[in-house]
């Protein structure tokens, strides 16, 4: 199939011949040529001896056409509030788009057609054409979408456990411009090679899953319509987490079990940004359905997450960011700053027992060091897991919290040592990166027990690009389960996690 696009491509890119051309033959004198548009020389009569060989007319060649007015660079925009870092406000055209009416592609005015306030007639190809196919709609649709993915492999040997090689997660998202101010993004995600997946020795069920999915209605860009399958906007890693975009494998422990990364739901609401000099300051604002019940010690809101099909109750939560992001551009050593505040509230049953969560995050980088953190508080109102015929009927926490802080280096190849300036250039990009992370989770501020954990990771990555890189990273866990606090420091145990994540 691709081999056919390919020679479509070539075919509708050569210029058309005149009408009484041949094949093999060249355009008449006097005619344009079809490549240059210049006109060729026609050769003029003149008086010759007997016997001598007529003169050959001279081409003259043609004119080389200015040089282009030279343009401006391309400015990529950053991602939209709420949406994966691989989503973009416009995404390029991979392909030509269909007319809407190929019977009149020279734009004859349409008789019935009222001017516009400008006394303008829109052409007849502006027109919806009704006897358009479905399959020509959808070819139009999918010559304006961008299709890609990120994935990530791993091998990992944590305390306790045997090692394994892990197929951790598989995405493809895609998004496409429906008009030009709305537009539809999505991520089908497969983790663990998807389903069936075998657990203890038993085949189950896996996730293949519909993760994120919306469409965007853009009024103004400071205000943007959006439904679907929302990414709840609480810290700043529940949004940005694709894979190869993080420098450790592993996500931070209050992102497994106080926010629960990824943490999607069914909801509406409003989104935007507005520019203020250096400043960039960005909103989200949802109702979703809500957590259920299903909070433990354990497992901390992991379980209580992605109400899609349903909801437990009629009250429907809300959550929301608001962001400052401030970029000034003076050099490699100046850093910019990102700061996040985050809220969610709502129902966790039927007896109107609520949870709140509050969270703030940090991000300051400049081209050779990152500096980032994340807390995050929940509390829940005192009730029982008891939604459903199959809950547990566990009396749930009062409240939880976690916080992280990473530091990290950069240090590109080319910087490393002398001799390494001669670098190929597809190392051109290539870096080493030093990450340290230091953190805590409590799932439950009540007692002290095996779930109060803290951890102090060290990784080195290679990054050959900023869409592909190799990952190590060593861990050093404690927790609680003595009923005393226990410093890192004492006698941790030790893990270990290696990966390659890439984007495509």
């Amino acid at each position: 199939m691709w081999a056919c696009l390919w020679f479509a491509g070539r075919v509708a890119a050569q210029p058309a011949q005149p009408a009484d051309a041949q094949p093999g033959v060249s355009p008449r004198p006097g005619a344009a040529d079809p490549l240059s548009g210049a006109e060729t020389a026609v050769p003029q009569p003149s008086a010759v001896s007997p016997g001598a060989l007529p003169a050959v007319p001279v081409v003259q060649p043609p004119t080389a056409p200015p040089p282009a007015a030279p343009s401006s660079p391309r400015v990529v925009a950053p991602p939209a509030p709420g949406m994966p870092g691989w989503a973009r406000p416009g995404a390029p055209a991979l392909g030509p788009t269909i007319a809407l009416d190929p019977a009149d592609e020279g734009g004859s005015q349409a008789p019935d057609a009222p001017p516009d306030e400008r006394g303008r007639i829109e052409p007849r190809a502006a027109a919806r054409n009704p006897t358009m196919t479905l399959i020509d709609r959808v070819r139009g649709t999918v010559s304006k979408s961008t299709l890609g993915g990120y994935g990530e492999f791993s091998f990992s040997k944590y305390p306790g456990s045997d090692s394994a090689f892990d197929a951790r997660r598989f995405v493809l998202f895609l998004y496409s411009p429906i008009t030009d101010r709305i537009s539809l993004a999505t991520e089908l995600e497969w983790e663990h090679g998807g389903t069936p997946v075998r657990r203890e020795g038993q085949l189950a069920l896996g996730e293949a899953l519909l993760e994120f999915a919306v469409i965007d209605v853009k009024l103004w860009e400071w205000l943007t319509l959006r439904a679907g399958l929302v990414l709840i906007p609480l810290g700043r890693l529940n949004v940005n987490h694709d894979a190869p975009s993080l420098e450790f494998t592993d996500r931070p422990l209050m992102h497994q079990f106080v926010i629960p990364t990824t943490w999607w739901e069914a909801g509406a609401g409003l989104t935007g940004r507005v520019g203020l000099g250096p400043w960039l300051l960005s909103y989200e604002l949802y109702a979703v359905n809500g957590l259920t019940s299903a909070i433990s010690e354990a497992n901390g809101l992991r379980l209580a997450r992605g109400s899609v099909l349903q909801d437990n109750n009629g009250d429907k939560a809300l959550t929301g960011r608001l962001s400052a992001y401030f970029f000034q551009p003076r050099g490699r050593f100046v850093p910019t700053a990102e700061l996040g505040v985050s809220g969610y509230t709502g129902e966790y049953n039927r007896s109107g027992r609520r949870a709140s969560l509050l969270a703030v995050d940090l991000l300051v980088r400049n081209a050779y060091l990152e500096l980032a953190g994340e807390y995050a508080r929940a509390f829940l109102d005192a009730g029982f897991d008891d939604d459903y015929a199959s809950s547990t009927r566990a009396a749930l926490p009062s409240g939880m919290q976690g916080g992280f802080v990473e530091l990290r280096g950069r240090l590109p190849l080319r910087l490393l040592a002398p001799r390494l300036r001669a670098l190929p250039l597809w190392l051109g990009e290539a870096s080493l990166l030093v990450a340290l992370r230091y953190e805590e989770v409590d799932t439950n501020l009540d007692i002290r027990s095996q779930y109060d954990q803290r951890r102090v990771s060290l990784g080195l990555n290679l990054r050959l690009s900023a869409a592909f890189v190799f990952k190590h990273e060593l861990q050093w866990t404690v927790n609680d389960a003595s009923g005393s606090r226990r410093e890192v420091f004492s006698d941790p145990s030790l893990g270990y996690v290696s990966s390659v994540a890439f984007l495509f």
